[in-house]
This record gives structure tokens, C-alpha cells and sequence, in this order.
């Protein structure tokens, strides 16, 4: 999977639930199986989320081997490209979800940004298509959602705003509000 361009970088996440030791996906920084491996997983029969995984030398390659049965539900893959930004991107993203209608993000900002914008939508969403859900210029390194909907799981994405070049988005972490659980990247 490339990206647009020598000027952006290919961001992949997605779900499996392959077979133990029969069907396994392989993800690959780079052109083909000799680039640094990302994630596999391999012997797990338990449905897993993974991810993001962002390139660092342009493509990411992914490979499935399957013994062809059909006894398991396999995988779901999304790609996203983005402008390789000189705006550092946070770390430590996390999202707790609290009692009621609310969930908390917090992150960890690495270059002293200026500011910061979050998104949120249903799982699987795009964050470089939202139109709604966007909380933009915040200063501080921490947020509260309130008037979520009860015992629906959202996607959670932030990225630090230096002015006209943002940098890539950080995410996703999901929370469902009305369940106490953190998840963090």
C-alpha cells in the first residue's frame, strides 16, 4: 500500500480474527517482507484490533496467508494517507471512559505546540473526512466529551495545529461512554 506521494505517508488499522496457526496477516514498514515487521497475528484466535501503523519510508505491506477453510471471520483493513508535516505529532494519546455521557482524552504534546484539534465519530471512521465532532485550538493537553450517546463506542483522534501545517492525526482510541475502560496508543 503506497501512499500519494514522496511528500505524505500511508497510516493503516484494522481488526482480524484469524484461525491459530492456520491464517495470520503479517504488516511490513517498507517494500516487501524484509522491511522492520509492524505487527502479526499470528497463532491468536481472539478477535484483535490493531494499529495505526504509519510508514516511515513511504509503503506498508501487508500479507495474509490463509490454509483455506473458512472457520474464522479474517480481517478488516483500513488505509489513510497524510502530509508529512515538520508539526510533530502527540504521543500517549488515551481515552477513559467515565460514568455517564463522558469520556476523556489526554495526550502528551512532544514540540510545544501552539495548539491542538481532536475529532470523534462511530468506530472505523476517516478523521481526514470529518465535518462534525471537531473540537479545534485547544491549549491544553487534555479534553472532556460530555453528551455522548450511552453504550456507543467512538473512534478518538488528536493532532498538534502549528497554523497552515498540522501534523498527521494521532489515533484512533476508542471509548464507549457508559463503561468505565481506558485505551491508550
Amino acid at each position: 500500500v503506497y501512499p500519494n506521494g514522496e511528500d505524505s505517508t500511508i497510516r493503516v488499522w484494522g481488526t482480524s480474527y484469524t484461525e491459530s496457526s492456520y491464517d495470520y496477516i503479517r504488516i511490513y514498514d517498507g517494500v516487501g517482507t524484509s522491511g522492520t515487521e509492524l505487527w502479526t497475528d499470528y497463532n491468536v484466535s481472539t478477535q484483535q484490533s490493531f494499529g495505526p501503523f504509519i510508514s516511515t519510508s513511504g509503503p506498508i505491506t501487508i500479507t495474509f496467508t490463509s490454509d483455506g477453510s473458512v472457520t474464522s471471520d479474517g480481517f478488516e483493513i483500513h488505509t489513510a494517507c497524510a502530509y508529512l508535516s515538520s508539526c510533530a505529532a502527540p504521543s500517549s494519546f488515551t481515552a477513559d471512559s467515565v460514568l455517564g455521557d463522558t469520556v476523556w482524552v489526554s495526550w502528551t504534546d512532544t514540540a510545544n505546540s501552539p495548539a491542538f484539534d481532536l475529532v470523534f465519530g462511530p468506530v472505523g471512521m476517516n478523521p481526514d473526512t470529518v465535518v462534525t465532532n471537531i473540537v479545534s485550538g485547544l491549549s491544553t493537553t487534555d479534553y472532556m466529551f460530555t453528551g455522548l450517546s450511552l453504550g456507543m463506542p467512538y473512534d478518538f483522534y488528536v493532532r498538534a495545529d502549528c497554523g497552515d501545517e498540522p501534523s498527521m492525526w494521532i489515533g484512533p482510541v476508542q471509548a464507549n461512554p457508559g463503561y468505565f475502560y481506558q485505551m491508550a496508543i
